[in-house]
């Protein structure tokens, strides 16, 4: 399966989790994620985890990839403060269990607006490497869990596995069980291979 269709068997309130290894950055799947969105009049809503999104740009301006879509996107920023894309909620990053609480009293409010969403999420292993025990790493879990289902919208967590696997090892398959499809991608030269790892959708060959 290539990339350009992998966006389209996802249903309305999946959870996908897309893992990457860190040779890697798949900053060309965001954009043709958040193209393809575009294409098909579905609101992108990206939430950016101290500033991966501006890593993520970097890395598209130095491919000499244009980054236009980028600062036209919406944008939730979770700490961090390297701005890129139409900013329109911050979230203040100073200690995992306060964050918790204000992300869940305003996050539902932030998609009340928008019948469905497309909502990349850049950067969630950061947050998994501030936490400072397993009660907050759980806490964080359970956050993630608590949005799955939600018709509003189709999450893509964008997770560096490498990070996870080498910090808080526990946490991958815990992700991997929350969610609803798992695709993992390679690199094969210059080439970015995805595969198929666990789907609900008997369309999709695993």
């Amino acid at each position: 399966m290539k990339f350009k269709n992998i966006w389209e068997f996802p249903k309305f309130g999946e959870t996908v989790l897309l893992e990457y290894p860190s040779s890697t950055l798949p900053y060309r799947e965001l954009v043709e994620l958040i193209t393809w969105g575009k294409e098909n009049k579905i609101p992108v809503v990206v939430d950016d985890v101290l500033d991966t999104l501006y890593v993520y740009k970097t890395h598209l301006e130095l491919a000499g990839i244009d980054t236009k879509i980028l600062d036209e996107v919406k944008v939730i920023k979770t700490g961090g403060r390297l701005e890129v894309g139409n900013v329109i909620k911050r979230f203040r990053v100073s200690d995992i269990m306060s964050l918790i609480q204000e992300f869940e009293a305003n996050y539902e409010a932030l998609l009340s607006e928008m019948e469905h969403a497309i909502v990349p999420v850049l950067g969630i292993e950061r947050l998994f490497l501030l936490a400072d025990s397993k009660i907050e790493v759980l806490a964080l879990v359970n956050m993630l869990t608590r949005y799955a289902g939600s018709r509003r919208r189709t999450a893509f967590y964008f997770t560096n596995v490498d990070v996870l696997k080498n910090s808080v090892p526990y946490v991958v398959p815990l992700l991997e069980e929350l969610a609803t499809t798992v695709l993992q991608i390679h690199k094969k030269g210059e080439e970015i291979i995805p595969k198929v790892e666990k789907s609900i959708s008997e369309e999709v060959k695993v």
